[in-house]
């Protein structure tokens, strides 16, 4: 008499195929899924800041004025100024567009369609606080995420 084995090496197979197939199921969901994620795109702004005493004021205080050299524009809602590493509310900020000899309140720089004008080539932003400033940084704001575009540390004068 001849004894089978009714067990098979297929039952093994179709198990190692269907644990295959479930994880490729995973990896296209996931990939796809992940794919998804917002890039946030950072504007390239060639910045510079100088350290002046403001002729406005006549105060020793050496204040930061940040000039936009070139690049692409910076918007207000988009824009974030610290003095020695906290926040600057924007309505503190001033800008001077180009050529214009005046500062003007930035949030109330409005243009002839009703939006806050860019900070873009040629304008100047300057703080307007009554404090010492050591550090000024301006980053950009897009989707929940900040940038740092530019910092920069006054010099002490000996």
């Amino acid at each position: 008499m001849i004894s089978r084995r009714e067990e098979g090496v297929s039952d093994l197979i179709g198990v190692i195929i269907l644990v295959a197939i479930a994880a490729l199921a995973v990896g296209i969901i996931g990939s796809t899924f992940f794919s998804y994620v917002s890039v946030v795109s950072i504007p390239r702004a060639e910045l510079s800041i100088i350290w002046q005493n403001g002729p406005e004021d006549g105060s020793d205080i050496k204040k930061p004025y940040i000039v936009f050299e070139r690049g692409e524009s910076l918007w207000y809602n988009s824009t974030r100024v610290k003095i020695n590493d906290e926040g600057v509310d924007l309505s503190s900020i001033w800008i001077k567009k180009s050529g214009n000899n005046q500062y003007f309140l930035w949030n109330k720089t409005i243009s002839d369609d009703g939006v806050i004008v860019p900070f873009s080539i040629g304008d100047t932003l300057k703080w307007d606080g009554h404090d010492q400033a050591d550090n000024i940084s301006i980053t950009y704001i897009q989707a929940g995420n900040e940038i740092l575009l530019m910092t920069g540390d006054r010099i002490p004068e000996k």
